[in-house]
């Protein structure tokens, strides 16, 4: 199930490098290593994450943030002023250069910003924001770019502190009224300190597979696999997985 929770084109990108080993900006990089500060191996500080969204998981900590203040009521249209605060080696990956940020050249480059990413997650999507808003088409959208706009981002001191071992953002919001609202996400969502409950688990899959699959198979595949702890057999499971299984 996990390999169709974590979109495999999204994870063989997930750490910002393409396939040719370069940034996202086409730039040669060094291999991360722990020297660099970065741990060697993500499962030894995070456990076994799953992967809540399809954008570079730097972004992850401001689109919960924006989910936050969305759930609190802050509507787009009443956004003046985003301020996204992050550690300072994030900045390089989601922030740089400004401009190109701002209005992203593609969807695959949308998934690398962070005002993007913020914007989108306050217009809603999937969990949050979805393959949808990653699209070429999505990039060019008039009201993701006019709210992405309205994002700066700067380095957070308490956040620089978390890093590498948690990617934190806050998200400081000023809206037409003159009201500042606040969110600040320590723990990122999908991981130990913060998993994904068995339901948003289940959209999450679900959202991938009917990309490939009808929508009745998609559901029955994931209420099957979260299933399987009280399983006699996989047999069922498997044959909706082969030719077999086909409705």
């Amino acid at each position: 199930m996990r390999a169709a929770i974590d979109h495999p084109r999204r994870q063989t990108r997930a750490n910002g490098t393409n396939r040719s080993g370069g940034d996202h900006r086409g730039r040669r990089r060094p291999r991360a290593n722990a020297r660099q500060g970065y741990p060697t191996k993500i499962s030894q500080d995070y456990g076994d994450p799953f992967k809540p969204y399809p954008c570079n998981h730097f972004t992850h900590a401001g689109v919960d943030a924006a989910l936050r203040l969305r759930a609190q009521g802050l509507a787009p249209a009443d956004v003046t002023a985003i301020e996204l605060g992050v550690a300072k080696p994030v900045l390089r990956t989601i922030a740089e250069p400004p401009e190109a940020k701002a209005r992203p050249a593609s969807g695959y480059h949308a998934a690398f910003s962070g005002p993007y990413t913020v914007a989108a997650a306050l217009l809603g999507g999937g969990l949050g924001v979805s393959h949808e808003d990653f699209t070429d088409a999505a990039a060019r959208d008039p009201r993701r770019l006019a709210l992405a706009a309205l994002v700066r981002c700067v380095e957070d001191e308490r956040c620089s502190a978390s890093f590498p071992h948690a990617f934190p953002a806050v998200l400081r919001v000023t809206t037409r009224t003159g009201e500042e609202l606040e969110a600040r996400v320590e723990v990122n969502r999908g991981g130990p300190g913060n998993p994904l409950s068995d339901e948003e688990l289940a959209r999450k899959f679900h959202d991938n597979a009917v990309r490939s699959l009808p929508e009745e198979r998609a559901a029955e595949l994931a209420a099957r696999t979260l299933a399987l702890p009280d399983a006699q057999s996989v047999e069922d499971l498997t044959a909706l997985l082969t030719s077999a299984g086909e409705r």
